[in-house]
């Protein structure tokens, strides 16, 4: 059965009915458009029980990748994630370059957005089974996109690499074969899972060809997904109409509707629009109505603010929640871009100009320079993707460890960075592994010979506390720096994929307070270790989103 409402209270109680009405203890496979809604879905139908068992939880792409897992191990496959199919179409784009096969694309082929739009556009075509020969049949450009989706399958094939098509593909296969798996036939319910290829549609329809008994739920004006539904042979389709009365319920239920204008109700102040002069102000204005609302006896966790470009956003409104005593949970981060990943960035490009200075104190200035300095053992993170990692948490610090009396000296040198960044400046570094070490050593040198100067005139002048201080600093930048140099200069001019994440991982580990994040964005590469030679700047245009 498909339950189509604009509400969404209206389909989650008919979702958690359909739970209700299995078995006690029964299980049940929940798939849902993303992991927290299918979590918060679970927490909904435990709370009024005392105990809960069965709940499968997955999103579809996890579902594919559990099921599809025994057939790509047993064909010697690895799941490609979309950080690591951007690789492959950079690989695929920088081929097609040097061989002067995409003449059209050739002007903006090596523009940083290219390989991601382009591992975009073909992923798409890969889940909607067009092949190449069909794209060469079309007008201009469509022969050099051919050419290009062509490359991009024997990187795939080349690094044995399943992405998400194969991948849907492959679990399609194994529901249809009655793979022995638990999950395979039991009731399904589906959580406003978007079906937006053939290759999604014909998974879906497999599952629910297998399940016992089945639910969907779809949102009101998802016409792509109902279609799909309507393709598959969904007959039983309820309507439910929007709980909520007044201008909320008008809302629900005409938003998404290209027809004729909702017809005319009465005024209540159940919608409120606003408009403020600016993003900041906006904000200000939504934690403003957060309390107005709380007043009211709302609770703030059942509030929800849904942003169109949190990227713009969700800075500002931590700040104004913070401000208004608001507490808050950010579903995606709040912190873009984020610091540690800024100054991982930072390192790349100074490694890039010639070891440049001004893009180490760019890197400097982001107060990422760990606390324990020397330490390069790069702790393990999973992969947040849901192809490879699932839903853990990558961005946990690592807990604390004791410190002895010289690492707590270092850590306080290393908790002011602007003290090195004006140390870099007095020693006038431009770049070059070699003129690193000399202006650094030329400055410890000019400042002993100060303070030998001004000893000899007046032992107890104070200006002699503040130029060992600056000796100190100066110490401190070389024993972290130099080594930093050291490792960037050795960065090869092309390698491996595999060969560029041991030495970006170690690199992290070794720079980085917070490496974590870099750590989680790397492992997703780890599929295309295969893959290459890849360049510096290849790499940097892949991590750099």
């Amino acid at each position: 059965m498909i339950v189509l409402s604009p509400d969404g209270s209206a389909r989650l109680a008919a979702a958690e009915a359909f739970v209700d009405a299995l078995p006690a203890g029964a299980e049940v496979l929940v798939v849902g458009a993303g992991r927290q809604a299918v979590d918060d879905f679970a927490r909904r139908v435990a709370r009024p029980r005392r105990a809960v068992v069965g709940l499968h939880r997955f999103t579809l792409t996890q579902l594919a990748a559990r099921l599809a897992a025994p057939a790509l191990s047993a064909a010697g496959l690895a799941p490609c994630p979309p950080l690591a199919a951007h690789a492959v179409a950079a690989r695929a784009t920088f081929d097609a370059l040097a061989a002067g096969a995409i003449p059209f694309f050739a002007p903006v082929a090596r523009t940083p957005g290219f390989s991601r739009t382009l591992a975009t556009t073909v992923g798409e075509l890969r889940e909607a089974h067009v092949a190449p020969q069909t794209l060469a049949a079309a007008s201009a450009p469509g022969d050099e996109v051919a050419r290009l989706l062509t490359g991009y399958a024997a990187q795939l094939d080349s690094a044995q690499l399943a992405d998400r098509a194969a991948l849907l593909s492959t679990a399609t296969a194994a529901v249809t074969a009655a793979a022995p798996d638990g999950l395979i036939g039991l009731p399904l319910l589906l959580l406003d899972v978007s079906i937006a290829s053939s290759a999604e549609a014909t998974l879906v329809a497999a599952l629910r060809a297998a399940a016992s008994q089945s639910l969907a739920t779809v949102a009101a004006g998802d016409e792509r997904t109902l279609a799909a539904w309507r393709r598959l042979g969904a007959e039983a389709i309820t309507e439910l109409s929007a709980q909520s009365q007044g201008s909320l319920g008008r809302l629900q239920t005409y938003l998404f509707v290209e027809a004729d204008p909702p017809p005319p109700g009465a005024d209540d102040d159940a919608v409120r629009i606003f408009s403020a002069p600016g993003e900041g102000r906006e904000a200000v204005e939504i934690a403003r109505a957060a309390r107005v609302e709380a007043a009211a006896g709302t609770p703030f966790d059942e509030m929800i603010v849904a942003l169109r470009a949190p990227e713009g956003y969700t800075a500002l409104l931590e700040s104004a929640f913070r401000r208004a005593g608001v507490p808050a949970y950010f579903a995606r981060g709040v912190r873009r871009p984020n610091p540690a990943g800024r100054a991982f960035l930072a390192l790349l490009a100074c490694a890039a100009e010639d070891l440049s200075a001004a893009r180490f104190a760019e890197y400097l200035s982001l107060a990422q320079v760990p606390r324990r300095v020397g330490g390069d053992v790069a702790p393990w993170s999973p992969p947040r993707d849901d192809m490879v990692g699932g839903s853990a948490s990558s961005e946990e610090a690592a807990p604390p460890q004791e410190e002895s009396a010289a690492e707590t000296e270092a850590a306080i040198a290393a908790a002011a960075p602007w003290k090195w960044e004006a140390l870099l400046t007095d020693a006038a570094v431009i770049g070059g592994a070699a003129r690193w070490a000399r202006r650094i050593d030329g400055l410890a040198r000019e400042l002993a010979l100060r303070a030998d100067e001004l000893a000899a005139d007046d032992p107890e002048a104070p200006r002699l506390n503040s130029l060992a201080r600056q000796r100190a600093q100066l110490d401190h930048l070389r024993e972290f720096a130099l080594p930093v140099i050291e490792r960037l200069a050795a960065l090869p001019p092309a390698a491996t994929w595999g060969e560029w994440l041991e030495r970006l991982r170690d690199l992290a580990a070794a720079t980085l307070q917070t490496p974590q994040p870099v750590l989680a964005v790397l492992a997703e590469l780890a599929p295309m270790s295969a893959v290459g030679p890849a360049g510096l700047d290849e790499v940097r245009d892949v991590l750099a989103e």
